[in-house]
């Protein structure tokens, strides 16, 4: 099990993600509509398989938004 703050908020994984990508496919969310700040880095849909997580990193999941 490993822990991640995910939007300030402590989050228990008992099946832990391997990366970015795995960490939004447990969440239910589509890459292709977010951003990703991870440890103060910024990370896009191409870079998510590539970049793995460990127990206390601090995410920010940011979405885009459209408007007129």
């Amino acid at each position: 099990m490993i822990t991640l703050i995910i939007n300030e908020e402590s989050r228990k994984f008992k099946i832990p993600p391997k990366n970015l990508e795995d960490l939004l496919v447990q969440l239910r969310l589509n890459p292709l509509h977010v951003i990703i700040e991870l440890n103060h880095s910024l990370y896009n849909a191409p870079s998510f398989a590539a970049t793995p997580v460990i127990s206390g990193d601090t995410i920010d999941i940011i979405y885009y938004m459209g408007g007129g």
